[in-house]
């Protein structure tokens, strides 16, 4: 019997090169654990809003979102309350 942890939800903030982030939006997209991809204006281009199970999820989902072509900067935060 394996004991699942709980979903935890992460924003992940992208910055990418001028020009590329619908690219990156369209790499993004349909990558497990992803709820929505927000296009921005300021210091990043896109924030991605993810539901992931554990700290193994979060790593995971991390892995991947580096492999967006274009990607210059990625900051993770992990909400804390309820």
């Amino acid at each position: 019997m394996s004991i699942e942890s709980p979903a935890r939800r992460v924003f992940l903030l992208l910055q990418t090169d001028p020009g590329r982030a619908a690219d990156a939006q369209q790499f993004l997209q349909g990558t497990p654990g992803i709820s929505e991809i927000a296009a921005t204006s300021g210091p990043f281009d896109l924030i991605v809003t993810a539901e992931v199970a554990g700290t193994a999820g979060i790593e995971r989902l991390v892995g991947e979102c580096k492999r967006t072509p274009g990607l210059t900067r990625l900051s993770r935060c992990q909400s804390v309350g309820a």
